[in-house]
């Protein structure tokens, strides 16, 4: 296939490479580990033929530099590989650039500050007590359904005063918006998230509140008011966020435990480690990626770019990276790691990432608490899902009652 395409004259087809981020060769046991198998049977920047063609970068010194230099490598062009389809309207804080990015970002900021994380940690764990008591004597559970699903979606529900109710609607469509390779599908759903965020944009309008939709009305974009569809596009992106990273990154980190009782051991026998485990855990399942698209000419790693090149950024190599950390695979809940890009850098690191945090440590604390010992269900086994999430679809677990 490689051999009959026609290349920018701008890339070598010395550093083409064959891959396709939504079926990736190895994805199905390890996700991530098949990105780190991508990472190291490549140069450390590649270029991709799908989709009109994109490099890839495979180092994390090269993340350092794309992410915290918005002026070079901007976000407008949208974070998705494949793109947007072109009727989607712009995503406020994911697809703009200074200065117009801090006015979107302030109320998101208020929205999520210290306290209010705290407020939103304490309902978080209620949630997830509440989950474990509805299945902890069966001995086994589901887990993205039991429990992953229901911990995010009643916090952003709360955070924009929604029923909790309306998950039901809006899981579906995230679900295929992050893993579906069909562009019309993935449009279709985007369009179903998109009306019903407006829906609710309409009624917070005619009677505003104290919550974020109200906040996000009010807000000005440097000298005008935020726009109707402005806000519609910014509640999207958070809706979407909000329902589907913390779900999968709760599913990932949950196998991998289920499938290491070392690592179980250690947490269980040690609760006051959860804190600092949880950065080893995150660092080495980061789960997401993003995409800048350059402004100018530019050369990054050695390898010559052009403006109007797109450049995919897949986080998980970077927590795989040997040239940043020793045994990358290894989870050494000793390691301490610092600077781990699971929730981004530069401007438009994820706004969420402390509660993302609180509900996670939640998760684990109370878990350990009532479950000290579980694993994959016999007979059944885990299904993954690579693509712009690497998530988990289905996690059963089972577990000895006492």
């Amino acid at each position: 296939m490689i051999e009959t395409l026609t290349l920018p004259s701008h890339v070598s087809p010395a550093l083409v490479r064959d891959i396709d981020i939504s079926n990736l060769e190895g994805g199905e046991p390890d996700a991530v580990a098949a990105w780190g198998k991508v990472q190291q049977e490549s140069p450390d920047i590649f270029y991709a033929p799908a989709y009109g063609g994109y490099w890839v970068a495979t180092r994390k010194a090269l993340f350092d530099i794309a992410l915290s230099d918005p002026v070079v490598f901007s976000s407008r062009c949208g974070p998705n590989i494949p793109p947007l389809p072109p009727e989607v309207p712009p995503f406020g804080p994911l697809m703009s650039d200074p200065p117009e990015h801090r006015f979107f970002r302030m109320p998101l900021n208020v929205a999520l500050s210290p306290p209010r994380v705290r407020d939103l940690a304490v309902r978080a764990r209620e949630v997830v007590i509440e989950r474990l008591d509805s299945f902890y004597e069966k001995g086994e559970c589901e887990f993205m359904h039991d429990m992953a699903m229901h911990v995010p979606v009643a916090i952003v529900m709360q955070i924009f005063d929604l029923p909790f109710s309306d998950r039901t609607r809006l899981i579906p469509l995230v679900d295929i918006i992050t893993h579906s390779e069909d562009l019309a599908k993935r449009a279709e759903a985007i369009e179903g998230v998109m009306i019903y965020a407006d829906e609710w944009v309409t009624r917070r309008e005619q009677q505003p509140g104290n919550d974020a939709i109200s906040a996000l009305i009010a807000n000005r974009i440097d000298d005008r008011p935020a726009t109707h569809q402005e806000v519609v596009a910014t509640l999207t992106v958070l809706l979407l966020g909000g329902l589907d990273s913390v779900s999968h990154t709760m599913g990932v980190i949950m196998r991998f435990l289920a499938e290491n009782p070392g690592h179980q051991r250690q947490l269980a026998e040690n609760p006051d480690l959860i804190p600092e485990a949880l950065d080893e855990l995150l660092r080495r399942h980061a789960i997401s990626m993003t995409v800048r698209q350059l402004t100018q000419d530019y050369e990054l790693g050695g390898v010559q770019m052009k403006a109007g090149d797109r450049i995919l950024l897949p986080l998980p190599v970077t927590s795989l990276d040997d040239r940043v950390w020793d045994n990358p695979l290894e989870v050494d809940f000793a390691r301490r790691p610092k600077d781990i890009m699971n929730f981004g850098k530069g401007i438009h690191k994820c706004v969420g990432l402390n509660l993302a945090r609180a509900e996670l440590t939640a998760l684990l604390q109370e878990w350990f608490k009532r479950i000290p010992s579980f694993s994959i269900k016999p007979g059944d086994r885990p299904a993954t899902t690579t693509g712009q999430i690497l998530g988990v679809v289905h996690l059963p677990l089972s577990w000895p009652v006492r």
